[in-house]
């Protein structure tokens, strides 16, 4: 798939997600009255990349399939390609008036930021930068909108999450089986979260070096919202 239009990304939506509001759930973010104008804005921001003006400014060729990709995936390597990516949120931005903080593009950037480290992550384990290099890929190609979970649970700041009561308060790892990993706990400020194809929950808080305890909660993965 090359970039998505709107109406693809309004399309995406109609998954039967589980969205609450006001303790009511919303069947569909994209005609409830309180949600349908924030996914016609996103919707409307897929669609400047099909703009005549805008396509060769927002997009390049994936180095892989070939078909236009959105620059926010883009690998900058030169200052020219920074500048190539800076004018593509640029025009993102003033379609909103910069008041729109959470766009499609904002962890994108994230995640192609990792994979242009991926080689640190696979300093130990080889796996784990295959795995940037892949989801990176995997979100490019699809053009998904992501959304970040960062946050922990703010239990007792005075504690680390190890020495709260429950360990699994903030998300760790339980098991890992041959199907990949297992974990319990909460993350927060899924931000964008109804309105997003998947749910990226990197690693943002330093974790207490050599610290036994501690290797739990060093986990990072996506996961679909629907």
């Amino acid at each position: 798939m090359a970039v998505r239009t709107g109406e693809e990304f309004l399309e995406g939506l109609r998954d039967g997600r589980e969205v609450w509001l006001e303790g009511e759930r919303v069947d569909d973010v994209t005609t409830h009255p309180k949600t349908a104008r924030m996914a016609a804005t996103l919707a409307g921001i897929y669609d400047l990349q099909h703009r005549p003006e805008n396509h060769d400014r927002m997009t390049f060729k994936s180095p892989t399939s070939g078909k236009p990709v959105a620059l926010s995936y883009l690998v900058p390597e030169t200052q020219e390609d920074l500048m190539r990516r800076r004018g593509a949120m640029e025009i993102v931005a003033q379609s909103c008036h910069g008041m729109l903080g959470r766009t499609p593009d904002y962890v994108n950037i994230q995640v192609t930021a990792s994979r242009q480290l991926a080689h640190l992550y696979g300093l130990k384990d080889q796996r784990h930068a295959d795995n940037l290099r892949n989801y990176h890929e995997y979100v490019r190609e699809r053009d998904l909108c992501l959304t970040h979970a960062f946050g922990h649970p703010q239990v007792n700041r005075s504690l680390t999450l190890a020495e709260l009561p429950d360990e699994y308060t903030a998300v760790g790892v339980v098991d890992r089986t041959s199907e990949g990993v297992i974990v319990r706990g909460a993350k927060l400020l899924a931000t964008l979260a109804p309105f997003s194809d998947e749910i990226f929950a990197p690693v943002y808080r330093p974790l207490r070096p050599d610290m036994e305890e501690d290797r739990k909660y060093c986990i990072g993965f996506a996961v679909p919202v629907a």
